[in-house]
């Protein structure tokens, strides 16, 4: 360049097509993947962000100044142009970054269900700033939308903006101001927004959640005050919010996002005195997308705690099942034994390997009834089983008293796909009960025995008392008719004295 020139004339430019660098670990980056022409006699390098804080001491760039706005597609297009298609939910990409697309979104930590999922949340469709430096260019955007679901678009841009934005970044090395404008730094980083997301992805409790949502508005937009506030059902806010994905706040430095995920509303959030408050709108157009994320990163984070509760929920009943002294069998419809507990293993002998997949009547002995088979009937008939008494063998082919009871198991939908026994062996109980009827038994044997001789001596003893009688009265009878002075007048009194004794 000319000394005192303000334009290219006479700066000779080449171009060069190589996978893009954004978000490279650290040291993935060597020198056999830079190009050789930015090797040698090279005065200036401009690129994207991958660019910014790249070293080119010791690989022949010393002196060379490297400059780097934080994405390529401003060095390609309008900034209007880049603006309005943010504004409609673009993603932008230019050639360089798209030949290594796929790497990129395994570096963000997504397989294609998630990253579908995170796109079709935040980006109504994929647009390529085609600078014609890569020939398959178009077969690699054809195969990104196919892979993410999106329609896409192909804009092809000649190197006159890249021509100005280099003159511009000379003028503003020369100034001393090599940043960009507040309009493009805060608006357009697409790849350090989805970095962050992808931490706010994979967070794990909903209050963790919520707290990288605050940070990553923060972070972004700078506001005064940032304040979130949950949803509250049939409130006058949820009415007005009808029909409605943001509003401004009363003061007009701000506005507020609605958090909506697939129709449910999780809340607000509100960014009040924004640092560039007369950017206002074009921070709105990056805040929507971004609230859709949120509130699926919020609602992700509801539902692995929900299902973190229901799996300890699981594992703590798995617990008490197996704990439990009782046996408790898990079958199918048919009879087929699905799950043995610990219970099951002790009073039976069997190992769960030994009986899964069995039915359940090897159990039963062959002369006793298959009470099994006759509950699970009444249960695909959906009618009500009582507890019962059987019997069951053990491993060694000893009969054990078993109570048996047998519910219905039913999925999500109510629909019953199994059946679970509780079999308590009552074998000691049933032998205790036994002997003590044995030995109420021999009581009342006993007390029968008793009863017999009671009643005999009950009727003997009235027969004599009417013998005594008769002769009491004989006696009395004769003592009246012989004095005192009679010789058997004794011995009349000293037989009415022993009869009386008798």
């Amino acid at each position: 360049m000319a000394a005192g020139s303000e334009d290219l004339t006479g700066l000779g430019v080449n171009t060069h097509s190589f996978p893009c660098l954004q978000g490279a670990p650290k040291g993935r980056v060597t020198l056999a993947q830079v190009p050789l022409g930015l090797r040698e006699g090279t005065n200036a390098v401009i690129g994207g962000g991958c660019l910014r804080g790249w070293d080119g001491a010791g690989k022949g760039l010393e002196g060379a100044a490297v400059l780097a706005p934080q994405q390529c597609f401003h060095l390609v297009a309008p900034p209007a142009m880049v603006d309005r298609l943010i504004a409609e939910g673009a993603f932008l990409m230019t050639p360089g970054w798209l030949s290594d697309w796929r790497e990129h979104i395994a570096h963000w930590g997504f397989d294609q269900e998630t990253a579908r999922q995170f796109f079709q949340e935040t980006t109504q469709k994929l647009v390529l700033l085609d600078t014609g430096v890569s020939g398959d260019s178009l077969a690699q955007l054809s195969a990104m939308g196919e892979y993410l679901g999106l329609a896409w678009q192909d804009i092809p841009v000649g190197m006159d903006m890249l021509k100005l934005s280099l003159e511009r970044l000379v003028l503003d090395l020369r100034r001393g101001a090599i940043s960009l404008p507040p309009p493009e730094r805060y608006f357009a980083d697409h790849l350090m927004v989805i970095d962050l997301l992808t931490e706010l992805l994979t967070t794990g409790g909903e209050k963790e959640a919520l707290d990288r949502v605050e940070e990553l508005f923060a972070l972004l937009f700078a506001p005064g005050r940032l304040s979130y506030a949950p949803a509250g059902p049939g409130s006058e806010e949820a009415a007005a919010w009808a029909g409605k994905d943001f509003a401004w706040t009363r003061s007009g430095r701000g506005f507020v996002v609605r958090m909506l995920h697939r129709g449910q509303d999780l809340g607000s959030l509100e960014l009040e005195d924004l640092a560039f408050a007369q950017y206002k709108e074009s921070y709105l157009a990056l805040a929507l997308p971004l609230a859709k994320v949120c509130a699926l990163a919020i609602s992700n984070a509801r539902a692995l705690e929900a299902r973190q509760k229901a799996e300890q929920a699981l594992r703590n009943m798995a617990s008490i099942v197996e704990s439990s002294k009782d046996a408790i069998i898990g079958q199918s419809l048919q009879g087929v034994i699905v799950s043995w507990n610990q219970g099951a293993k002790r009073i039976y002998g069997y190992d769960q390997d030994e009986v899964l997949g069995r039915h359940i009547s090897f159990l039963t002995p062959h002369d006793q009834p298959d009470v099994m088979t006759r509950k699970l009937e009444k249960i695909k008939a959906e009618e009500p089983t009582d507890q019962v008494e059987t019997v069951w063998l053990t491993k060694d082919g000893q009969p054990l008293n078993v109570s048996l009871q047998v519910s219905p198991v039913r999925d999500e939908g109510g629909r019953i796909v199994g059946a679970s026994s509780i079999a308590r062996d009552i074998t000691k109980e049933k032998q205790k009960a036994e002997q003590e009827r044995r030995s109420l038994e021999a009581q009342l044997q006993q007390a029968q025995k008793l009863e017999s001789v009671g009643r005999l001596a009950g009727g003997v003893a009235h027969d004599f008392n009417n013998i005594l009688a008769i002769i009491l009265g004989y006696c009395e009878m004769a003592l009246q008719g012989v004095g005192p002075e009679n010789a058997l007048h004794h011995d009349l009194a000293q037989i009415q004295e022993a009869a009386e004794r008798a």
